[in-house]
């Protein structure tokens, strides 16, 4: 038995193995899997064991990326979201190998979103497994329902169920694999889930309680708008695949709908410094502030007030921390969300015990009932590594056109290599009060948009040869300011695949 049927199993005794022996030489291998950090033996007295050995057994997949920068925490937190995330990978994704081992479908969409930083092709047919598994359980009235494949547990998790379903799901999938036919067969499914929902008087969605109405672990969630964030992702999933599918009256619909969303989402639940349901009375839920930023529900005049909220309320979960972090990231704050999630993650990154990641913000009461030790959901921020600090993405389908336009969250440098459809991408930089120096890597034959951080900037030189100075693009043979900015954070520049040292003085 392991470590953690013993002492952390997240409440239960759940697995281990038992072999009767008879007598004289012999060797047993259990044929299920079992794990932990420690195995323990209990031998009948007068029984001598020969050899103790394991086998190592997993997804069959690649460790393929890389990151380090120059916050050793942040480092170790990496490390243990890798190891975590691989320990929930086998025939499907799991909320943990700890206890029941079951494809809950929230897990599954920040797991789907490590995987595509840190391991070989192979991950995403896991990834499509999934989709495929949502949508073919789903019941003749049109719920869907977590976690599936099922046997005794068929309750509908609606925040969940819209994450999968939504842009951080299903989009996010077809957006970095180019898989249009599994866009074409979960569409359906999609559609007869959104009719499920209903519009109240003002605009806004209903409260759907679903068989379990769970918005996150933890205290102060303020469920209405926390649904309607996830509501407004699905319909902005939706509407890209609607019209990747060719569907132009579903996309249109979808943004017609997006547009009204927004309007009534903000004329409802805006107070002038925060959101909040206007029935709701508890501490003001930093949640919701995240998905307003990372859906677009919320505009760029509101982050003042907006940033005030992440500074004062941490009532998120490890599972919608990496929420926050991107919405940081996103408005411009990122120093400061990189500082937040340090210090919320502090205590398990820095616990020797173990080398991966827990269900709660700790073990036992501090867990949620108990918790795992091993919850690939906490790692979204390895995600966040490699797709915003470092800046590598894909700017078009399947990487079609590869960005690199990192974020340098206070780090001084950082470095991370990706393996793409196209081919490996590495962005490594280095940042001071006065420079900031991109090494930027593209496969041979691609076509990218690299950039710097631009307040402040007075010059850019890209391999030597000045492109920006004083407010002005400088003509060269070397790179051209991109027509459509990317990212309004950035200066962006179009490059062809090579490899190329951008330096931004300030």
């Amino acid at each position: 038995m392991s470590d953690n049927y013993l002492v952390y199993n997240g409440g239960d005794n759940y697995l281990r193995c038992e072999y009767i022996a008879r007598e004289g030489l012999q060797s047993y291998e259990n044929l299920g899997w079992t794990n932990g950090h420690k195995i323990y033996y209990v031998l009948p007295k007068g029984a001598e064991a020969v050899e103790l050995k394991f086998r190592e057994t997993g997804y069959d997949t690649e460790f393929t990326g890389e990151f380090e920068c120059s916050d050793p925490l942040y480092n170790r937190f990496w490390k243990k979201a890798l190891r975590t995330l691989y320990l929930t990978m086998r025939d499907t994704y799991m909320d943990c190998p700890d206890r029941e081992r079951s494809q809950w479908t929230g897990d599954a969409v920040n797991e789907s979103g490590e995987a595509f930083y840190v391991l070989s092709e192979s991950a995403a047919l896991l990834t499509r497994k999934w989709l495929h598994d949502l949508a073919g359980w789903q019941k003749t009235d049109g719920v869907i329902y977590a976690p599936v494949p099922s046997s005794n547990w068929d309750k509908e998790l609606p925040g969940q169920v819209m994450a999968s379903l939504g842009f951080y799901g299903l989009w996010n999938y077809y957006w970095y694999t180019g898989d249009r036919q599994t866009l074409a067969d979960v569409y359906p499914a999609v559609q007869r889930y959104i009719a499920l929902w209903k519009k109240g008087n003002k605009g806004t969605m209903l409260l759907r309680e679903g068989g379990w109405n769970w918005g996150d672990w933890g205290t102060d969630i303020d469920i209405v708008p926390l649904q309607n964030c996830w509501y407004y992702l699905l319909l902005k999933g939706m509407r890209n695949t609607a019209q990747i599918l060719g569907k132009k009256e579903d996309a249109k619909r979808y943004a017609e709908q997006m547009s009204a969303l927004k309007q009534d989402f903000n004329a409802h639940f805006w107070t002038g410094s925060e959101y909040r349901d206007p029935q709701y009375k508890d501490a003001t839920d930093d949640r919701v502030h995240a998905l307003a930023v990372v859906s677009g529900l919320a505009d760029r005049d509101k982050y003042p007030a907006m940033l005030e909220v992440f500074r004062t309320q941490e009532h998120a979960s490890p599972y919608m921390e990496k929420y926050v972090l991107e919405a940081m990231l996103q408005m411009g704050y990122g120093a400061e969300g990189l500082a937040r999630h340090n210090r919320r993650f502090s205590k398990m990154v820095e616990d020797d015990r173990f080398t991966t990641l827990f269900e709660g913000w700790g073990i036992g009461a501090e867990g949620f009932g108990g918790g795992s030790v091993n919850h690939a959901w906490s790692g979204g921020g390895l995600t966040i590594a490699s797709q915003y600090i470092c800046g590598i993405r894909p700017l078009e389908t399947a990487y079609a056109k590869i960005g690199i336009l990192p974020l340098p969250a206070g780090l001084d440098s950082a470095r991370t290599s990706v393996l793409t459809p196209v081919g490996r991408v590495v962005s490594s930089f280095e940042y001071t009060p006065y420079m900031f120096m991109l090494d930027a890597k593209l496969p041979a034959g691609s076509r990218g948009v690299i950039g710097a951080p631009k307040q402040g900037v007075r010059e850019i030189k890209i391999n030597g040869v000045t492109v920006w100075k004083n407010g002005r693009a400088v003509r060269n043979k070397v790179a051209r300011l991109s027509a459509k900015q990317p990212s309004d954070q950035h200066l962006s520049f179009d490059v062809r695949g090579g490899s190329y040292r951008l330096i931004a003085v300030q």
